[in-house]
């Protein structure tokens, strides 16, 4: 799942929204790309380099390639331009809008498995 051909700077991260879906009984509750406050993602790419909100080296990177994150609602980021999405099969459809280039500090939270 890793982009070999995107590598963020600056305490950014590259993410891929998603679709969150809820199962109530048997019944599936599908929220769109957006939740009530925050947006949904997959970190698709993370700089070689973390550091900590004062500038300080971090020795052990919090973020991590497949995570599913959830970041702050509203203009926390830009769009990734429409020629560095990839073209894989998978991704194929994707619009700019699905793909986020977002500071570090703008997620709110790790959704463990």
């Amino acid at each position: 799942m890793e982009l070999k051909n995107l590598r963020p700077t600056n305490r950014k991260l590259i993410i891929r929204k998603v679709t969150l879906e809820r199962k109530i009984g048997s019944i599936v509750l599908s929220s769109g790309v957006e939740t009530d406050e925050n947006t949904v993602g997959v970190i698709m790419a993370v700089p070689d380099e973390s550091f900590y909100p004062d500038g300080r080296l971090r020795t052990n990177p919090i973020y991590r390639v497949g995570q599913t994150v959830s970041v702050t609602r509203g203009k926390v980021g830009d769009t990734l331009p429409a020629e560095h999405i990839p073209t894989d099969e998978q991704f194929s459809g994707d619009t700019k809008e699905l793909w986020l280039v977002v500071p570090e500090d703008m997620i709110n939270y790790i959704v463990e498995a």
